[in-house]
Order: C-alpha cells, then structure tokens, then sequence
C-alpha cells in the first residue's frame, strides 16, 4: 500500500452506465481483430477493402508457408530416398522426417510466423484508431 497514489473514485452514477456507446465500438473492433484475425475489426469499422485485402494477405501467408513446406517434405523426402532408401520404411520414419524438415527449415518458419504477428498487431492496432476516430468524428471529437 505503501507508495500508491490515492484511489480515485468515479463520480456517483458512473458505475452504473458502464461504457459509453463509443468506448464499447472501440472495444469489439479490437477486440474482433484480436480473436477473430486481421481483418476483421476493419470489416466492423465498415472499412472493407482494407480488412479484405489483411483477410487474404493472411491467407497468402498462410498459403505460402504450405507450400513451402510441402516443397521442403519433398526434397526432404527425396535426400533420404537417394541417401539411405531402407529409412523410409523403417516404423516412425515420418516423424523423423518431420523433425528434420522442421530444423532445416525453421529460418523460414520463423520469417512466416513473425510476418503473421506484425499483420496481426498491425490489425489490432488499425481497428482501434479507425475504431476511435470514427467514434470522435460521431460525437464531436469527445473521446
């Protein structure tokens, strides 16, 4: 308790109107972009060409990372049959395929995933301005 400034109470009435209407919009949209993906907090500030084209750069990436790695299993695959063909039919010869594919090509792996963070932030953070400035520019710039 030491240390802490003094609690600061809302003015009578307050806690019972909860959130302004405004507050509550900027909430979901950031909220919707958050659980839901990029993309869709921009669909709900009604700006749609931005959230579709975040909704199918997601899609790209995440279409791009399959066929990267299928391309990888291939190769992989294929070292292993001109190297030492019998491994592929020993029993759990997949998963340490797998594992293989996975370490030789965890550079790529990270570079796909943090291109997926920073669309994902950048579409939490885009929401809650266009979010916000379209709750301002609602109420007289109030918020």
């Amino acid at each position: 308790m030491a240390g802490e400034g003094p609690l600061i109470l809302p003015p009578e009435g307050d806690s019972q109107r909860g959130l302004s209407p405004e507050l509550k919009t900027i909430l979901i949209a950031a909220g919707l972009c958050a659980f839901l993906g990029p993309g869709a907090g921009q669909i709900y500030n009604r700006r749609r060409l931005k959230g579709v084209l975040m909704i199918l750069s997601t899609l790209g990436l995440i279409a791009g990372l399959g066929a990267y790695m299928v391309m990888a299993a291939k190769r992989s695959v294929e070292q292993t049959a001109q190297t030492n063909p019998q491994l592929l039919f020993v029993e759990g010869a997949e998963i340490m395929l797998a594992k293989t594919i996975v370490m030789e090509n965890m550079r790529a792996l990270q570079v796909f995933k943090w291109s997926f963070v920073v669309l994902w932030c950048y579409g939490i953070v885009d929401a809650y301005r266009d979010a916000k400035e379209r709750t301002s520019t609602k109420s007289g710039g109030n918020v």
